[in-house]
């Protein structure tokens, strides 16, 4: 039978397959393009030159360059890779369509590796930001196909989670978590966005744009609005996790309404498009099917709880890392760190002109805290039901990332036995020092390389990287 959540998830599938196809993220890149950009560049990426063989070159040789259009020396095969990759689109094509037509996970999956991959390679060529959450999300949904087409409610639940706090709600927040450790103060003034608006050729309503800058007091009301959306209201979204009741929906609706808002502004002011972006939020938006309490939690569920995990902790060790290169004094101030995918800094639309290490500790100090609130909070499998407002039981999602693991799992984490009385699955000193060791590991795999990481990220290739 099909439910509902499949039926929406094979709808947000088959939009991000129209939008590829017929380019409608333009200007910005578009994954299933890559064999063409790879086409007219016909040069390595300069990026994954600098990045990986001046600094690791036998890595990239022996390892890398199976993979990525890296080469040997400075010879690329540009023709062979060309064709490679537009094999690879084909099966990213094929296998999505049939999975539109009958959901078989195996499916979902091959077109989920291959679109990634794909994205993976453009980012080495155009490292921007607009790709980044929804191949986070693809990779994420992996784990949640299989309970969709059996019509679980609990792994319906769980992606819907999994999208606001694990993908939608730290893009955003780290956004402007990035603004302040550049900008410091100014982030939350005008003058920042004012000099951001100026007209360029991107810009569809340039009358609007000069408009806006030369009317006292309009920057200042549009940064507030953006502080709103890339630091209070994810902070809200994922701090309602743990509650119950029609004002929790009410305030996850406004977040994803004011984000859509706020790409549908900066397209026709600034042209930057992220339409991939609204395709996540409408998804979120999506209500779940009602169900019954789904019971006890299950070994699927400790899966989907360990791959939020990961997912978190990645999120805030690139945050980490870049904290610790630039106080370290590995990096200037002034210099950028963000490896893009799987998990970025979310730095576009800092300026650095400004920026001291002053402004990085302060950054590290509101980090640190947002981690452990995050620690806090968060809990890993699939939501409990909550109650509507006429009674039934529901699966909105509301009721967090899980109220539990399987028994396996908590032994795992080091949990505590009061888990089962529903608080937090990292209440426990081990959970939270799980949780510290994985950042600090992330964190020191992309701290390697930091001086070419820090030189070969400065977007010479993005007009917004």
């Amino acid at each position: 039978a099909l439910s509902f959540p499949l039926a929406a998830f094979r709808l947000f599938l088959f939009g991000l397959l129209l939008l590829e196809l017929f380019g409608l993220a333009a200007p910005e890149q578009n994954i299933l393009a890559t064999p063409e950009l790879l086409a007219l560049v016909r040069a390595r990426p300069p990026w994954s030159y600098e990045r990986f063989d001046d600094v690791s070159r036998a890595l990239t040789n022996r390892v890398l360059a199976r993979f990525l259009p890296v080469g040997e020396g400075d010879s690329l095969n540009v023709d062979a890779w060309v064709r490679f990759l537009a094999r690879v689109r084909c099966v990213v094509i094929g296998a999505w369509a049939a999975f539109l037509v009958e959901p078989v996970p195996l499916l979902y999956a091959l077109g989920a590796v291959g679109y990634v991959y794909l994205g993976l390679v453009g980012l080495l060529y155009n490292p921007a930001h607009s790709t980044l959450a929804p191949m986070l999300f693809v990779l994420l949904a992996m784990v949640a196909v299989d309970g969709l087409a059996a019509n679980d409610a609990r792994a319906a639940a769980w992606l819907r989670r999994a999208l606001l706090e694990c993908v939608l709600a730290p893009a955003y927040l780290f956004s402007g978590v990035s603004k302040m450790r550049y900008m410091g103060l100014a982030f939350f003034g005008g003058t920042w966005l004012r000099n951001e608006l100026h007209d360029t050729p991107r810009a569809t309503l340039p009358g609007m744009v000069r408009l806006l800058r030369t009317t006292p007091g309009a920057c200042e009301f549009m940064s507030a609005g953006n502080v709103m959306i890339e630091f209070a209201l994810p902070i809200l979204v994922v701090a309602a996790a743990r509650a119950e009741g029609l004002w929790a929906q009410r305030l996850v609706r406004l977040f994803l309404f004011a984000a859509a808002s706020f790409h549908v502004a900066i397209f026709f002011l600034m042209g930057p498009n992220f339409a991939r972006m609204g395709l996540l939020l409408v998804l979120a938006a999506a209500p779940t099917c009602s169900a019954p309490d789904p019971g006890s939690p299950t070994a699927a569920d400790a899966r989907r709880g360990g791959v939020a995990l990961v997912a978190m902790a990645g999120w805030f060790a690139a945050q980490f890392a870049s904290l610790a290169l630039h106080l370290s004094g590995l990096v200037e101030p002034t210099e950028k760190v963000d490896i893009r995918f799987p998990f970025s800094e979310m730095s576009m639309f800092a300026r650095t002109d400004t920026t001291t290490y002053s402004y990085h500790a302060a950054s590290a100090v509101l980090v640190a805290v947002l981690a452990y609130a995050y620690a806090r909070h968060l809990r890993l499998a699939a939501a409990s039901p909550e109650k509507r407002r006429d009674g039934r039981r529901n699966l909105p999602g509301d009721g967090g990332l899980a109220r539990r693991l399987s028994e396996r799992a908590r032994r795992a984490l080091g949990a505590s036995p009061s888990l089962s009385r529903g608080e937090p699955v990292f209440a426990g000193s081990r959970g939270r020092l799980y949780l510290a060791a994985a950042a600090v590991a992330v964190s020191a795999a992309v701290g390697l390389d930091a001086r070419a990481l820090a030189r070969t990220t400065t977007s010479r290739f993005g007009s917004f990287g």
